[in-house]
């Protein structure tokens, strides 16, 4: 490749990189003003503690656009490598959420579970509102929540699993009637890459299961 072609590939992917990161940062906006319109339909005045929820996870939302920009500026091609980028996202929201000792998140992950760049941010927006969330209901105020973040690659998914040890969802718990946003949220980001959400929730604490379709490689 000649200095010319070279620059025009280089240029190529600044343009990709910027068009992708565009999209995500209206689709950043667009959850934002969804949980505005739910603050707006509820009641009362919000306490303290609900609204730094609220900023929380505003935040993970913001770190989760910022670590796709960082690996998108200057990447050779669209194949992300998912365990790197989600442990560098893991990083970034336990410092960004400043909750000292009260959240702790463990890994267990496996390589070669390449994803493409979408799947890649919609996934780290995903683990920001699990962690979020769990910060906010899976053990008493105050009380430290772990959560466990693993990543490996099946015959035709990629899998990531994400759970806390907390207490799980309140006996008679329906997703349709008291989900709230967090649960809209996350199966309508799953859905749009094409991917598949389960939970389950015992005294075990709450654990969401994310089979991502795989992308090809080079095996």
């Amino acid at each position: 490749m000649d200095g010319s072609a070279g620059v025009r590939a280089a240029e190529e992917l600044v343009r990709e990189a910027n068009h992708r990161i565009a999209n995500h940062l209206t689709l950043l906006s667009s959850m934002i003003q969804l949980q505005i319109d739910a603050l707006k339909a509820g009641s009362g005045m919000m306490s303290r503690e609900a609204a730094a929820d609220q900023l929380r996870a505003a935040i993970a939302r913001i770190v989760a656009i910022a670590s796709l920009h960082r690996r998108l500026t200057g990447a050779a091609d669209d194949l992300i490598e998912l365990g790197e980028f989600l442990s560098g996202t893991r990083a970034e929201l336990l410092l960004s959420l400043a909750v000292g000792d009260r959240l702790r998140i463990e890994e267990a992950i496996a390589p070669g579970c390449a994803v493409t760049s979408e799947q890649a941010s919609t996934l780290s927006l995903v683990l920001g509102e699990i962690v979020v969330n769990a910060l906010k209901y899976a053990k008493p105020a105050g009380e430290a929540v772990v959560v466990r973040l693993s990543c490996m690659r099946g015959t035709d998914a990629v899998v990531v699993e994400i759970g806390d040890d907390g207490v799980g969802l309140p006996e008679g718990f329906d997703e349709a009637r008291h989900g709230g946003v967090g649960f809209r949220l996350m199966r309508s980001l799953v859905q749009k890459i094409g991917a598949r959400l389960d939970y389950r929730s015992g005294p075990q604490g709450l654990g969401f299961r994310i089979a991502v379709p795989a992308a090809p490689t080079s095996d």
